[in-house]
């Protein structure tokens, strides 16, 4: 796994773990009240909005990564966090297995236009080359 990716997947688990840690200290949710009358969401929403911003922050920081897909997943994925995350935690990997991850996890268009994208900005392994560490 490249360095930028570790430090990465260490920011977003930090944020994710506070966030975690404060919803079981949360006040129940109270269904009969809006998200605006909630004490629940009232202790929550800054705490969730920290924690998104500390996430964006360490996409952020990928965009500064050595290898260039990685910096283009960096500025072009952020509207699909998670699967951007599957596909930087199996970096470095070759095309075919990028493309058996995605069939693995049930993208098919939205795979099939990133792909393309990516092609065309010159930042996709061959098909049997694996990714440079």
């Amino acid at each position: 796994m490249y360095p930028e990716v570790e430090q990465y997947l260490a920011a977003v688990k930090a944020a994710e773990d506070k966030y975690e840690e404060a919803a079981k200290q949360a006040p129940r949710h109270d269904y009969d009240m809006s998200e605006d009358d909630c004490a629940r969401c009232a202790f929550l929403n800054p705490i969730r909005a920290a924690r998104d911003v500390a996430t964006e922050a360490a996409m952020g920081q990928l965009a500064q990564a050595s290898d260039p897909l990685v910096r283009w997943i960096a500025e072009n994925c952020q509207s699909y966090p998670s699967a951007a995350r599957t596909v930087l935690e199996a970096l470095p990997a070759s095309m075919a297995e990028l493309n058996d991850l995605a069939a693995d996890e049930g993208w098919c268009g939205t795979w099939e236009d990133f792909v393309r994208k990516a092609e065309y900005a010159g930042v996709l392994p061959s098909a049997d080359a694996e990714v440079s560490a």
